[in-house]
């Protein structure tokens, strides 16, 4: 009777973690989530660009390898408007990393190849480009990644008749929980990188590839 119970306790702690792999899973969802807080950094124009932060909460969040060996990770959060075009709004945010973590976690610094972000709402669009900044990434249960990051980026905006304007600095600060989708993910890199946006692609041949 006793050995049955000492196994029993034994066991508890795989069983545990087993619980709270499952309570992730489902507390991330099949599609993944996160939170993105912006502002201006602007020293020489304000109201606008307002004194104040702006919130997006992606609720898809996406990760895969690229042919390189590089982590990707795509997010975004599409608001629709009963007043169609005019009302909506779509936030899509974009990270390339190098090589994901070999342990539990990994720091990574940010570059100008870190980041793309766009923001569209009505008639007006927003790109973002990173300069310089941190993201941490964490591997979960399930394939699952999670991270926090902190990036300075560089804006420009564009009016429904006007073109791009100037450059301006910004801060991004956020968190996320990504599952794996390749096709999805790319879907939304892809767009953030149009045009003048586009990433440096890497020189290098990927490693999987014969010479």
């Amino acid at each position: 009777m006793v050995a049955r119970t000492g196994t029993a306790v034994n066991r508890l702690p795989a069983l545990a973690g087993r619980m709270a792999a499952c309570s992730l899973a489902l507390l991330v969802g099949c599609t993944g989530s996160g939170r993105v807080q912006v502002t201006s950094l602007s020293a020489r124009f304000i109201d606008p660009p307002p004194a104040k932060i702006n919130h997006f909460e992606p609720n898809r969040c996406w990760w895969w390898l690229d042919e390189h060996g590089r982590l990707c990770l795509a997010m975004e959060r599409d608001r629709p408007s009963l007043l169609g075009n005019v009302g909506s709004s779509t936030f899509r945010m974009s990270l390339v990393l190098q090589d994901p973590p070999a342990g539990p976690g990994r720091n990574y610094p940010g570059d100008a190849q870190t980041m793309r972000a766009s923001y569209h709402r009505g008639g007006s669009s927003h790109r973002f480009q990173s300069y310089r900044g941190i993201v941490a990434v964490r591997a979960r249960p399930n394939h699952i990644y999670e991270g926090t990051f902190r990036l300075w980026a560089m804006h420009r905006g564009s009016g429904l008749l006007a073109g791009w304007g100037a450059a301006a600095p910004y801060l991004f600060l956020g968190r996320f929980q990504a599952v794996r989708n390749q096709q999805a993910g790319r879907d939304i890199l892809i767009e953030t990188e149009y045009g003048i946006w586009a990433r440096r692609r890497p020189a290098s041949q990927p490693a999987t590839q014969p010479n």
